[in-house]
Formats: C-alpha cells, sequence, structure tokens
C-alpha cells in the first residue's frame, strides 16, 4: 500500500473501513464517553491545534466501561521531533485539568510506516470538534 498523500485521503479510508466494520458489527452512532472534565481539558490540551484530531478506543463505545483516552492528531508535514513534542505539549496540558490518562499519537499521513498504516486501518475513531467541547471556553487560572 503507497503512503498517503494528505490528511484527506486518509480520513476518506478510514471512515469507509469503519463504516464497512460497523456495518457488519450492526453498530452505528456516534457515542463518545467524555465527562465535562475530560472535556475540558481536551479543550484546554487542543487549543491552537490546527490539525485534525480523532478519539479511538474504548472512549468512542459508550457500552465500554474505564479505560485511558487515546487520540490521534493528523499532522501532515510535521517532523518526528515536532510531532513527538506536539504530543508531549498536548498531554501535559491535558494532565494539568484532568487526572486521567491520555494517549495522543501524532501522525504524518505522508510518513506512515507499514505497522502505523496497519493500525490505523484497524481502529476505529471519532473526530473531535474541539470547539463543542465544553460549553464555555475554559479559562486556566
Amino acid at each position: 500500500m503507497p503512503p498517503m498523500k494528505n490528511s484527506r485521503h486518509l480520513h476518506e479510508v478510514l471512515e469507509a473501513a469503519w463504516a464497512k466494520a460497523d456495518r457488519a458489527a450492526g453498530v452505528g452512532g456516534d457515542e463518545m464517553r467524555l465527562s465535562e472534565i475530560e472535556r475540558r481539558g481536551l479543550k484546554y490540551a487542543l487549543r491552537g491545534v490546527g490539525y485534525e484530531v480523532a478519539v479511538f478506543g474504548s472512549r468512542i463505545d459508550d457500552s465500554k466501561r474505564g479505560g485511558d483516552i487515546d487520540l490521534i492528531v493528523v499532522a501532515p508535514q510535521l517532523a518526528a521531533d515536532e510531532r513527538l513534542a506536539l504530543s508531549l505539549r498536548i498531554a501535559v496540558a491535558f494532565r494539568s485539568v484532568c487526572d486521567e490518562k491520555l494517549d495522543v499519537h501524532v501522525v504524518d499521513p505522508s510518513d506512515l510506516t507499514a505497522a502505523e498504516r496497519a493500525f490505523l486501518g484497524a481502529i476505529r475513531t471519532e473526530t473531535l470538534d474541539i470547539e463543542a467541547l465544553a460549553a464555555d471556553a475554559f479559562h486556566a487560572a
């Protein structure tokens, strides 16, 4: 499989795969289990992030309980050290608001390894609307 050229193409490929898997499993809907403080923490941590962000893992399945919060940030053309720095910045900012575990995976769709392509093809995500996370803007003290 050739490398993904842009995040739009990656998003389309993943959406088609997830929709097919959901139909096969009889699953539907866009439930996301996030408490109000987790939503505020995410909104705070993701401020200024100009990339597409998606949640994956148990938090998008309302029938599951517990679990950490898993995020994918699609950051085209970001160097590996910049992806690591962005991941750490988001995780630290989130932790300053919310005492919950957050895993942040920052990927460049034009620079995916075979393992990353397989991982992204196997998971189901839900795009995160950062502005809609909390009813009011979070203000750090």
